[in-house]
Formats: structure tokens, sequence, C-alpha cells
């Protein structure tokens, strides 16, 4: 998804598990990736929308750092660290 896991994000989610079951398909069956821009944020931020999405049912979480002002390959994986460094890993 392309949005965030505000009220509106929920209400995207729930339509999506609606045209999935009218499609057939078991919605729990289709993966989630919830997708957390990381520019602009900081660790508590970041862990609070990623249970924000877990709470929303996503599978998965991409880390997106464009948009951080970052200017180089090593600048965005030192940021990608520090991201993974906030879950405690």
């Amino acid at each position: 998804p392309q949005f965030r896991p505000d009220s509106a994000g929920k209400e995207s989610v729930a339509r999506f598990r609606q045209y999935a079951q009218e499609a057939g398909r078991d919605p729990a069956k289709i993966g989630i990736d919830g997708r957390l821009p990381i520019g602009g944020g900081d660790p508590e931020s970041w862990v609070t929308e990623a249970k924000e999405w877990e709470e929303l049912g996503a599978t998965h979480v991409s880390v997106n750092t464009m948009g951080a002002g970052l200017s180089s390959p090593s600048q965005h994986i030192d940021a990608i660290r520090r991201f993974k460094e906030s879950f405690g890993g």
C-alpha cells in the first residue's frame, strides 16, 4: 500500500479484503506489505507506525528511505540499519 495505517488506510484495507472475498479469495491468505517512510521520523515513531501496520494486518513492512534527504547509497544503508536497530535487532 502507498498510504499510512491511519483511518483512511484502514478503510482501504477493508475495501481490499472485501474485493478479495468477492473474487473468491481468502483475504487472510493475501499478504499486505506496509510502506514505512523513515524521512522526518525517529526510531520511536518508526516502531509506533510498524505496530499500527501490524494491527492493520500487514504481514510485512518495507522501509522507504526516499525523501529522507539521503544523498548516497551508504546513507540509505545506514538509515535502514538504524531502522532495524530501533526494533532491537
